[in-house]
């Protein structure tokens, strides 16, 4: 129960406390930054180095990458939450302070505070005989009524008293109780190398680790950073037997690094084809990724789901990737909309699958041709059961699934990416920008940096203009070709008109192709790639001349 006395709230200066959630802030930042000079910035700590090679060194590299991994896993679960605690305490209870003070400044020198815990109350003024506030006795019958209505005004006052001094034990008690259900019993770190019984130590600390990783990502509990930070703690042996053993739980698990993913998704895509020669969307994708050495960060094979006498069809899902995420500076993800998983080379009179995957070698060359010193990636984002029909299309159902696995596959890429400072780019198309816009009010922030609405009918119920965006208004790009069809509907059916320059500002032009020409009109492709590498500011601007 708290002891908060009316004397403590004023006196108090709750800068203090925000100087000490400043603190744990910085301690943060620096400690996300040692992380980038550990692991990204020293070449002979990073996976695959062929200054360090050998047992030891992968070894030495796990126990390294192991630690940093728990360390910053234990900031997300204890110094992230104690900030946020201690700004909120600074905020509420400053409020209070001055609900205090206003009080004090209405009951003026008439009345005077007292009491203790619970029974705060406004006494009037005792300053002498010959002073109308004297509480002493007085026949004078003007006296009599200033001291009743004093009285009355002590109780009116006093009520408030009583209530701002409740709602600031209950603001204390609350976080009180909010810092003690922090578990204080941190993760254990790694043993130290040379220290007593290190093998049989590091032994039954990897062993926790594997079941810690599996109970929670199997559950689904483990976030992507979290994720991330699981499988970093792994040993090599075990990452290499998980790869193995359950290529199925890591190749569609965010927060897997993209190479992890890729083998154990090519792994699973290649025995699927062996077992099933006739499906030829499978083997369509097996045979792109191989001849054009792309990376595969997700797969689902088509299926049936039948309920009773329900039966749910699911197209095949894939995730393409035009090199390796993890060590890009610049990552585009690209979201097609309806029909585009229903077959892998034409689907519903227009492109299949295979399409969109070139499509995004397209706008990887738009970014190659802005920022050829950089390393981009685009990923083509099929990982969402995409309408079958533009009937389907009408309905968000799809959008508000999709857009919640978009922001999820986002926060994993994020995490994983190596760089010190990646720019990540989500460019709905079509049906996708709904699933682009339902990723970014998927929490209260997103870990993409811009987001492209191309060809859109809108971005979704949860956004009425581009001020809406987690990501910040002034980096929601909009592109619609006058000879879009959609720019010519009489109605917006999913959500705001993206072509309201009040509403979206940033409309850059879109070329004078078809709607699915944006991946390939010149112009489209070289505002994208702009965008793309962070130059958005030196896109084309629409002219509606």
């Amino acid at each position: 129960m708290s002891e908060l006395t009316w004397q403590i709230l004023r006196a108090t200066d709750f800068t203090v406390v925000e100087n000490a959630a400043a603190s744990w802030a910085t301690y943060i930042q620096t400690a996300l930054e040692i992380e980038d000079d550990v692991l990204k910035d020293i070449d002979v700590l990073r996976d695959g180095s062929t200054d360090f090679e050998g047992t030891s060194a992968d070894a030495l590299r796990a126990n390294v990458q192991g630690t940093v991994g728990d360390y910053i896993e234990g900031l997300g679960l204890y110094a992230d939450p104690i900030t946020r605690i201690l700004r909120a305490v600074q905020e509420d209870l400053t409020v209070k302070k001055q609900d205090l003070a206003d009080l004090f400044a209405e009951a003026g020198v008439e009345l005077v505070a007292a009491g203790g815990i619970g029974e705060e109350r406004f006494d009037i003024a005792t300053q002498g005989p010959n002073d109308y506030h004297y509480t002493g006795g007085s026949n004078n019958a003007e006296q009599q009524n200033e001291r009743f209505r004093l009285i009355e005004r002590a109780e009116i006052l006093t009520d408030e008293f009583l209530a701002i001094m409740a709602d600031a034990r209950d603001i204390d008690d609350t976080y009180a109780a909010a810092l003690r259900a922090l578990n204080d019993d941190a993760e254990p770190l790694p043993p130290r190398i040379g220290e007593p019984d290190y093998a049989t130590r590091t032994a039954e600390y990897y062993a926790e680790q594997y079941q810690e990783f599996l109970d929670r990502v199997e559950s689904g509990e483990a976030s992507p950073t979290e994720t991330y930070g699981l499988w970093s703690s792994l040993s090599p042996e075990d990452q290499a037997q998980l790869l193995t053993d359950r290529p199925e739980l890591l190749g569609n698990t965010d927060g897997i690094p993209s190479q992890v993913r890729h083998d154990a998704n090519i792994a699973m895509l290649t025995d699927y084809v062996a077992t099933h020669p006739h499906d030829d969307d499978a083997s369509g994708l097996l045979q792109k990724v191989n001849d054009e050495n792309l990376m595969l960060l997700g797969f689902t094979p088509e299926s049936m789901e039948v309920d009773g006498r329900d039966a749910t069809h699911h197209d095949m899902q894939c995730i393409v990737a035009t090199g390796d995420p993890d060590a890009a500076d610049n990552i585009a993800i690209y979201i097609p909309g309806v029909g585009s998983d229903e077959d892998w080379t034409e689907a519903m009179a227009k492109a299949g699958t295979e399409t969109y995957v070139d499509y995004a070698q397209n706008l990887t060359d738009a970014a190659e041709s802005q920022d050829p010193a950089a390393n981009n990636v685009t990923v083509m984002w099929l990982g969402y059961d995409a309408p079958g029909s533009f009937a389907e299309g009408y309905s968000q159902e799809y959008a508000e699934e999709g857009g919640e696995r978009l922001d999820q596959f986002t926060t994993g890429i994020s995490a994983t990416n190596q760089a010190s400072d990646a720019n990540i780019t989500q460019i709905g198309h079509s049906y996708g920008s709904t699933v682009t816009g339902y990723a970014d009010q998927t929490g209260d922030t997103s870990d993409a940096d811009q987001v492209v609405l191309i060809g859109s009918p809108g971005p979704g119920n949860e956004v009425d203009s581009a001020a809406d965006f987690n990501v910040g208004g002034e980096d929601v790009y909009v592109s619609m070709s006058d000879n879009d069809p959609i720019n010519a509907a009489d109605d917006v059916v999913l959500g705001a008109d993206t072509t309201d320059s009040e509403l979206f500002p940033q409309r850059v032009d879109g070329g004078d192709g078809n709607h699915m020409q944006y991946f390939t009109d010149s112009d489209s492709l070289d505002n994208l790639g702009l965008i793309i590498t962070d130059q958005g500011e030196q896109a084309t601007r629409y002219d509606p001349s």
